[in-house]
């Protein structure tokens, strides 16, 4: 067995996943946040709370990515789907 360790980012657009590819079978793998967009339509907004996950699945040499952003003022307006955006750093240990 011979491990190394790849580095992949992307952006992830709301409301899709994305397929990370590696040279070998991920043994072990982690997902960070490296930066987001969210935007509301209208301006103007004071932001009550702000949410940001991101879920992962490994099959064999694969990892696949979904986020979930959310952004709400204080009168229950939320953002704009459309404009919202996570850019993630996946790291794998794979099986070369």
């Amino acid at each position: 067995m011979s491990l190394s360790t790849e580095i992949r980012s992307a952006t992830v657009n709301f409301g899709q996943t994305h397929d990370f590819n590696f040279a070998g079978e991920v043994i072990q793998s982690e997902v960070f946040l490296k930066g987001f967009n969210i935007s509301y339509v209208s301006k103007d907004h004071h932001i009550k709370s702000l949410h940001i996950e991101s879920a992962r699945t490994v099959a064999g040499d694969t990892i696949t990515v979904s986020v979930v952003a959310n952004m709400q003022d204080g009168s229950g307006n939320h953002q704009d789907n459309s404009l919202t955006s996570v850019t993630v750093v996946v790291i794998a240990v794979v099986d070369s």
